[in-house]
């Protein structure tokens, strides 16, 4: 299968130049095999093989994660997991009673008693473990990691000092990380 490829930026002996190209489709997975501008031979296999100069590329397609939209709505707290020295039993009271109200780009977190606290937030849903950063307003970013299975959403984030982002969904010790269980309310 052919197709050519014209860049419209680079280098002058490549700008605009039709590149002789072959192509390759199998499930998921792209492969572009292209010859150099300066050669109007088309390559005859999808290779790239040592002296030559084609360049093989491939690339594998990126199913389209849907979170950002699954993501929108109110969830209520449901579980609060820490190690070692956790807050105390009134925090942890208001902790529980909490309502994050997720938008396209906003999260609210609602206490009762107290004042709304916004945050603007953004997903990688193509990281693994999955990422979200939440930035509230007037505060550090906080880099977090996140697992959103039907009604469920975890976050695993820093705990109150601050740190790295978490790589796994368990509470570190010394409370260095807190995971958090939401679901999702009517």
């Amino acid at each position: 299968k052919e197709l050519d490829v014209t860049p419209l930026d680079g280098p002058p002996n490549e700008k605009d130049k039709a590149m002789p190209a072959i192509y390759g489709l199998e499930g998921d997975v792209l492969k572009i095999c292209v010859g150099s501008p300066q050669d109007s031979a088309r390559p005859t296999e999808l290779a790239s093989k040592e002296g030559s100069k084609d360049l093989l590329i491939t690339f594998k397609r990126i199913k389209e994660d849907k979170d950002q939209e699954a993501i929108q709505g109110v969830w209520q707290v449901s579980g609060f997991e820490v190690k070692g020295k956790g807050p105390d039993e009134g925090v942890l009271k208001k902790i529980m009673a909490q309502k994050w109200v997720f938008t396209a780009d906003k999260v609210v977190v609602q206490t009762p008693g107290e004042k709304d606290a916004p945050a603007f937030y953004t997903l990688d849903p193509f990281k693994r473990p999955k990422e979200i950063d939440l930035m509230p307003q007037g505060g550090p970013s906080q880099p977090a990691i996140y697992k959103l299975e039907g009604d469920t959403l975890k976050i695993c984030a820093p705990g109150p000092e601050g740190g790295p982002r978490p790589t796994e969904f368990a509470p570190k010790e010394d409370g260095k990380t807190v995971l958090l269980t939401l679901k999702r309310q009517p």
